[in-house]
């Protein structure tokens, strides 16, 4: 087997043949920076899709494993619902008693207006002030509501999401 072995083959594309001229394997020339670049950023992007196709598969298979039916995951969705439901609920009625207190704690300030406040009117709006911030419903008052439910299907069977 005849090899070449000259520095100017080795930058570019060649081809080995043996004793009687036959071409026993071809090399390719070596990518350029911008190949390489090219390549391994291709070869990214299909191992981003594979791993995204991967886990699409897995939940799928897992919705499959955990309901036996389309109606199972419509009644544990619509259940999902109403308890997130009752949740906001809770906290749109909590967020409304605390905004309420406030506007009677405001109007009791107004009273001492020219003179110091008690401590524990201070104090009490600090509190009010405090559970204004922390209920849920302050937060998502003016925010579009979003809920991640388990994709239903129309009657025709085609997959839409909700």
């Amino acid at each position: 087997m005849l090899r070449h072995s000259a520095p100017a083959v080795l930058d570019r594309a060649y081809r080995e043949i043996d004793e009687r001229g036959i071409t026993v394997r071809r090399i390719e020339a070596p990518l350029t920076q911008e190949q390489r670049a090219q390549r391994e950023a291709e070869s990214r992007r299909k191992k981003e899709q594979e791993r995204l196709a991967k886990e699409e598969r897995m939940r799928n298979q897992a919705l499959l494993d955990a309901y036996s039916s389309e109606k199972d995951i419509e009644v544990v969705r619509d259940r999902t619902v109403r308890d997130i439901e009752k949740s906001l609920n809770l906290a749109n009625e909590s967020y409304a008693e605390a905004a309420k207190r406030q506007k009677e704690l405001s109007d009791e300030m107004q009273f001492y207006r020219n003179k110091p406040a008690p401590k524990a009117l201070l104090d009490a709006m600090k509190e009010n002030e405090s559970e204004l911030r922390a209920t849920p419903a302050s937060s998502n008052r003016n925010r579009r509501r979003s809920m991640p439910c388990a994709p239903s299907t129309t009657r025709n069977g085609a997959a839409t999401s909700s």
